[in-house]
């Protein structure tokens, strides 16, 4: 398989071309950046030919000034069907193809499988439109109940504690309209389109809408057996949907980092386990782009077991709340609160006898940051806030020993945004991560410095080789990247 990725700029253009080959076919997708473009699937009687076919059109792409996209991920874009070729393997992501492969998932006929109902065809096309108007804002989860109940006008039946009997109840009962047994149907092929979709579009699926789909096959066995369809035997495509989605359950995600998106409810993207540093800060950057556009924040997180613990102790039996934790920090200043955090540093040199000239120390010796770390497997979560500073309240950790809590932490954030244009990027359970546009002036270096090791005092203790000030201070004037870590 072949993968190419083109722009063109200039002063009156800014345009993209990918191409990808599988087999014998290649799809191009070209537009405008910033639009879904336009899709075209090319299809050939031989591998060779297509080959050939298709490095003709690379290089005339490049004979007219296209260069190659480095930013650009496959793995990261969004795919659409055209409404010429309809569903192919092409125009699917490549999470889909991995894992969904069979030609049920591309068969527009047969009324068991994901889209070859014309319920479950025209999910995936109002999916499909819904998702280009509203991106990373639709709420996956609740689209099957509104396409049915507010777009549709029908019922819809959750898929939560349903029994046989109680699915026999409901069948009996109904008598108006629609017949119970085919809005269940319609229910459940909604709910399947839609999380088939999700994954053919984006190569990710909501936890919640995952739920509901294998509900959904249990159900559809359920009323098989009930109505007596197909001999009351369970379906063979029916056992391979379930199947191949617990498969791409135990394989896309880790426990702990499923747990982890779950309790957030934050829209994220998987990264490449083998991502290197230069890919990292590449996707970093366009997604913060697009962030600006969109109205969310990117901010990197690893898999993290005692970050998990902690998010368990604060939703679960501490009863956080974003909202009462942003208001709060609304209330502080943090250019005061890291001037009381200086004031106590002080009065504690002085209590040892410690001088600061020693603390400070001289300007040297620094380390050039300037890319985000990277700790195996990591998520890139959107979190929905135009405000930067608001992240490490979206994404809480904080609050014992020297470390901060969100809401103070956030105030300090903001503050560093207002002067420096300090962004959050990397959250762990005992570091923070944030970029700048520029390495900061000498004349900002030391105090900014000091203003570190109030914050975090391991950065200027622990994270150094001279253990004082001036180390972080040399860094800071060639650094794009900003490190702090809380032992």
């Amino acid at each position: 398989m072949e993968r190419i990725a083109l722009k063109y700029e200039d002063e009156k253009s800014n345009k993209f071309w990918h191409a990808e080959r599988l087999d014998c076919a290649f799809a191009v997708n070209w537009g405008k950046c910033g639009t879904k473009g336009r899709w075209q699937i090319k299809e050939f009687s031989s591998f060779d030919r297509c080959e050939k076919e298709l490095d003709k059109l690379i290089q005339s792409k490049r004979k007219k000034g296209y260069t190659d996209d480095e930013a650009f991920s496959f793995d990261n874009a969004i795919y659409f069907d055209t409404a010429d070729d309809g569903l192919h393997p092409l125009t699917s992501h490549p999470i889909f193809r991995k894992y969904f492969s069979n030609d049920i998932y591309y068969n527009c006929f047969d009324e068991e499988t994901p889209f070859g109902s014309d319920t479950g065809n025209d999910t995936l096309r109002f999916l499909e439109e819904t998702y280009f108007k509203k991106g990373e804002k639709l709420n996956f989860e609740k689209f099957p109940e509104y396409l049915i109940k507010e777009v549709w006008k029908l019922t819809y039946y959750p898929t939560e504690n349903l029994s046989e009997e109680s699915l026999k109840q409901i069948i009996n009962s109904k008598t108006a309209g629609l017949s119970a047994d085919s809005e269940i149907r319609i229910t459940d092929q909604v709910i399947l389109a839609a999380a088939f979709g999700q994954i053919k579009i984006t190569g990710k699926i909501n936890s919640g809408l995952l739920k509901m789909a294998l509900a959904s096959l249990d159900r559809t066995d359920m009323l098989e057996k009930i109505l007596q369809l197909s001999g009351g035997h369970p379906s063979e495509i029916t056992a391979k949907m379930r199947n191949d989605l617990m498969i791409f359950k135990e394989n896309i995600t880790t426990p702990i980092l499923q747990r982890m998106v779950d309790r957030l409810d934050i829209p994220y993207q998987l990264l490449p386990p083998d991502i290197s540093d230069e890919q990292l800060m590449s996707i970093y950057y366009k997604e913060f782009e697009r962030g600006q556009k969109e109205g969310f924040t990117p901010i990197i997180m690893p898999e993290d077991s005692y970050l998990e613990d902690y998010f368990e102790i604060l939703f679960d039996e501490g009863g956080y709340s974003v909202r009462q934790e942003l208001e709060k920090s609304n209330s502080y200043d943090g250019y005061e609160l890291l001037q009381e955090k200086l004031s106590e540093l002080y009065e504690d040199f002085g209590s040892e006898n410690i001088d600061l000239s020693e603390v400070k120390g001289e300007i040297e010796g620094g380390q050039n940051l300037n890319m985000l770390s990277t700790y195996g497997t990591n998520i890139l979560l959107k979190v929905p806030t135009s405000k930067p500073w608001e992240t490490v309240v979206y994404i809480p950790f904080g609050g014992w020993n020297s470390c901060p809590a969100p809401s103070e932490m956030a105030a300090i954030c903001q503050y560093w945004n207002q002067k420096y244009g300090a962004v959050p990027a990397v959250i762990t359970h005992d570091e923070l991560e944030m970029v700048v546009p520029k390495p900061v002036s000498a004349e900002d270096a030391m105090p900014l410095a000091m203003e570190m090791y109030a914050f975090c005092p391991d950065c200027v203790e622990q994270c150094t080789k001279s253990g004082n000030a001036g180390e972080v201070a040399d860094s800071l004037m060639k650094s794009k990247v900003w490190f702090f870590w809380w032992d």
